[in-house]
């Protein structure tokens, strides 16, 4: 089955689209290009899915401007098949996600956290977080309380 995705740049007319609320570009192909940083104003979004983009690099701040996020889907941004070779977008700062306060699901999977600054502490201040998935995050060390 041939399927038809995205592909190119993501243009930022979709900012014209005030009142979106629900978003899903999961599965589409972005050539490897960084998320575009005009994604943090989409303000009245609710619904941000990004899961398995052939997006690159690090992700950048700006998703944190989206206060009212109740899911935001960053999974398995860019992996690629065709030579065996896993490449995953990493998220080294996660302080930007602080601001997400309604946020009840976040899928980081697949997103390199290996280098992510306090991460569980950022991850503990999500008041109305009820679902975390960080399947293949690279994670090599979950501190546990004493």
């Amino acid at each position: 089955m041939l399927e038809a995705k995205l592909k190119g740049d993501l243009s930022p007319s979709i900012l014209n689209l005030k009142q979106l609320k629900h978003l899903d570009l999961s599965d589409n192909d972005f050539g490897g290009k960084q998320v575009p940083i005009f994604m943090g104003s989409l303000r009245n979004l609710r619904y941000l899915n990004l899961s398995r983009l052939k997006f690159g690099g690090t992700i950048p701040p700006q998703p944190g401007n989206l206060s009212e996020l109740r899911t935001l889907g960053l999974g398995s941004f860019h992996e690629s098949y065709y030579d065996d070779i896993y490449e995953s977008t990493s998220m080294i700062n996660m302080q930007w996600l602080t601001g997400l306060r309604y946020l009840h699901h976040l899928d980081l999977s697949g997103l390199n956290l290996s280098k992510a600054i306090d991460w569980l502490r950022v991850i503990n201040t999500l008041p109305s977080l009820v679902e975390l998935h960080l399947f293949s995050s690279q994670l090599m060390h979950i501190p546990f309380p004493a």
